[in-house]
């Protein structure tokens, strides 16, 4: 016998005997609710919706059938909170539904696409959830579906594209260096869950090629000095890569199998489980690509070396009692390059194989106490490390050079505390903290006697007034290095909702670098050397801006200034090459955005960035400018979804304008566009399983050969300069693939409360 017909006897003859008792029992008082989901333009099925009882854990989820809506029977009279959610959506929810015995109840839930919604949050601006639109930090966000547009397999191949943005990526052989607001990539802080990257190379860049993907749900990007809470490195900004973790009870799973040009292959697989005390979500990711050469007759143009990249990282958190949680997070990530060729007048002996083992670890434990429902203090601990080995093999003779072994370790201690106090019937966040950093590296391209370190002290306070329509947030940090002394940060924000849709925001934050180990002690002569004269660089950054955000557009428009002094570059116009510091220069700009929702699922975006970096005139000098990135760069995107047949495609685009010559580099480079397309295709399958194509065609027009070419000063250029020549085929700016093609499979369930 089922077990549904053992169910229904046992019912029957419990009415039996109770009637034969002479009485009726007791039945529940029941209600039901039919919800349906909807976009902007018409129902949405197999969306998930949950219903939650009011003060309790327990809860009901359905799917939405064809006709979009989710059937919840036998409900107990009550209150109950509804949440909706959609791939490529935002999640809706609708609080304090009411269920009266014997009553069917119909509700509409209309979500919106998630890069036009009104309800996105954010955690990265101050170290604490929030909603977008109440940041004063202009703040870019790309969730799951976004990413997934792309196809991205790397951080580069995500935020290259994101060149309107605030956001500039200079692609060189096999690396993928992040600028922000004009800010270089020694100025912006990389995190994984809020845990710093290491491996920064002699000019404080970070290889964006290195991050894969695997379990990571979005990325958000906090543009404009952010040293008052994150430290030195946060001089033009914040990028953290976040990834999964489980809200709802149960287990879920998702498989992601894809392959493409120049034997690409990957498999990533990310598990999660979460139960009445705690949850975990694990994730493994392996990857193996044949890299290209724009030349294959000359070794130095090596777009993408060979490479194997392995990921796995887990996280983890269980309530030990009702007032204290323990998290864990752990990272490893290991990349294998072979080969990568190398020649050229600096490298010396001819041309060799550099190849290379990346390893890097992360641990972070974490404590968090609840003092009271508005107070918690937190105790965390991160170790990272970073292993380099290279091995160099060269062509002609077959001589092998074992290079010293790279590595750089990073320790941090942190105790934080936050308390949010009422005032006015409003809530006041308040945190800060004490933070010690111990920062090592040993690397055999130093000098003889350099095995530098540092240990830092920080001390940090961050209020936020929530004054109704009026938001000011006011900031200060203290750090102090053991080998370049001490400095404050302060940092001010407000943001005025004119209406609730339409927002104003303003920033102003001051940025404190000391410099890179490698920029003081890189011995590689006779043509790189460090300097170890450097001084910090210290910047004011300035920001203001307008938002409008509905279920149907959004628009967002921001100025910003940033006036740094003493800032660290590299020089290229004396030999030995060397690091500097630039007595002054502003980067200034605008940054605008636009998306909206057309009928037929149609939703066009665009972003653009104008930046003027310049070394201003002062005391009859002219101005000048700095160069390094482009003055005028733009991304621009057409999606397409319908989720009644369970369709996305997109085309996207990023183009950037001319790079001018600068003070340190007075070659040029010419503008250029690159663009994509992708479609996707989801099958929803009973039981919570989903099957997902998708195929995608990269550098549609196969643009590549982007080479920086000569400016001829006047009066000041050799008799064989050309203007506009290529400076070299060995200097090839731009390294982008030749068109490429992609496919993938992702199986995933969903096996949730």
């Amino acid at each position: 016998m089922s077990h549904e017909r053992t169910h229904a006897t046992r019912r029957a003859l419990t009415l039996l005997l109770a009637f034969l008792a002479g009485g009726t029992p007791a039945l529940a008082a029941e209600g039901s609710l039919l919800v349906k989901v909807m976009d902007n333009y018409g129902v949405i099925p197999d969306a998930t919706v949950r219903v939650v009882a009011e003060g309790s854990d327990v809860t009901h989820r359905a799917q939405t059938d064809g006709a979009g809506v989710a059937r919840f029977d036998a409900l107990s009279e009550g209150r109950y909170d509804l949440r909706a959610s959609f791939t490529g959506f935002a999640e809706a929810e609708i609080r304090g539904v009411v269920v009266a015995a014997g009553e069917v109840l119909q509700l509409e839930i209309v979500l919106s696409l998630a890069a036009l919604s009104t309800s996105v949050t954010v955690r990265t601006p101050n170290r604490r959830e929030q909603l977008l639109l109440d940041v004063a930090e202009p703040t870019s966000v790309f969730d799951e579906a976004e990413v997934a547009d792309t196809g991205a397999r790397s951080a580069k191949d995500l935020l290259s594209e994101q060149n309107g943005s605030g956001i500039q990526v200079n692609a060189g052989g096999g690396q993928g260096h992040i600028s922000i607001n004009g800010i270089s990539n020694a100025g912006v802080l990389l995190l994984l869950n809020g845990r710093r990257y290491l491996g920064k190379d002699a000019n404080g860049n970070l290889n964006l090629e290195d991050i894969q993907l695997a379990g990571v749900e979005r990325i958000e990007v906090v543009k404009g000095a952010a040293s008052a809470l994150y430290g030195s490195d946060a001089l033009g900004g914040v990028v953290n890569f976040i990834t999964h973790n489980p809200d709802e009870r149960g287990a879920e799973n998702t498989l992601l199998l894809s392959a493409g040009s120049y034997e690409d292959f990957r498999v990533n697989d990310t598990f999660s489980w979460r139960g009445s005390r705690g949850g975990f979500t694990a994730t493994g990711g392996w990857r193996t690509y044949d890299g290209f050469d724009l030349q294959p007759e000359d070794p130095q143009t090596v777009g993408q070396p060979k490479s194997k990249w392995w990921n796995g990282s887990a996280t983890a958190d269980l309530q030990f009692s009702p007032r204290i949680v323990g998290r864990l997070f752990a990272d490893y990530e290991n990349r294998e390059i072979d080969p990568y060729f190398f020649a050229g007048a600096t490298q010396m002996g001819g041309v060799y194989n550099s190849i290379r083992d990346l390893t890097r670890h992360t641990i972070a434990p974490e404590l968090e106490f609840l003092l009271a429902s508005n107070a918690t203090v937190r105790l965390q601990y991160n170790y990272g490390k970073y292993l380099r080995d290279e091995t160099q093999v060269f062509v002609d003779s077959g001589d092998v050079s074992v290079q010293p072994p790279w590595r750089e370790w990073n320790q941090e201690l942190k105790l934080i505390g936050r308390l949010s106090w009422k005032a006015g019937g409003h809530e006041h966040p308040l945190q800060g903290g004490y933070e010690f950093r111990k920062e090592k590296l040993e690397r055999g391209s130093l000098g003889a006697d350099a095995k530098p370190e540092r240990d830092i002290n920080v001390l940090w306070l961050q209020q936020e007034l929530d004054l109704g329509r009026f938001t000011l947030t006011g900031g200060v940090r203290y750090d102090d290095y053991s080998d370049f002394g001490s400095e404050w940060s302060p940092k001010v924000g407000a943001t005025f909702a004119i209406t609730p849709d339409h927002r104003l925001r303003a920033s102003f934050g001051q940025g404190f670098r000391p410099p890179y180990f490698g920029q003081l002690y890189l011995f590689t002569p006779p043509f790189f050397v460090g300097n170890p004269d450097l001084v910090p660089e210290k910047s004011d950054s300035y920001s203001g801006g307008y938002s409008y955000a509905s279920r149907k557009v959004q628009v967002s428009a921001d100025y910003y200034y940033n006036k740094i002094k003493d800032g660290i570059v590299f020089d290229l116009t004396g030999f030995p090459f060397t690091f500097g510091n630039l007595d002054r220069y502003n980067s200034e700009g605008v940054n605008l955005s636009a998306a909206v929702s057309l009928p037929a699922g149609f939703t066009p975006s665009f972003a653009y960035t104008y930046n003027k970096r310049v070394r201003p005139a002062e005391g009859g000098e002219p101005e000048e400018d700095i160069g390094g990135y482009p003055r005028s760069s733009a991304f621009v995107k057409l999606l397409w979804q319908n989720p009644r047949l369970g369709l996305r495609a997109n085309v996207r685009a990023q183009i950037n304008g001319e790079v001018p010559p600068g003070v340190v580099d007075t070659s040029y480079q010419p503008g250029y566009q690159v663009w994509y397309a992708q479609v996707r295709k989801t099958f929803a399958m009973s039981g919570g399983y989903t099957f997902d194509i998708f195929a995608q065609v990269d550098n549609i027009f196969d643009k590549r050969d982007i080479y920086r070419r000569q400016t001829c000063p006047a009066g000041n250029a050799p008799p064989e300069c050309v203007e506009g020549q290529p400076l070299t085929e060995e200097l090839l700016q731009v390294w982008i693939a030749p068109r490429a093609f992609r496919v993938g499979i992702t199986f995933g369930m969903d096996r949730t409360r």
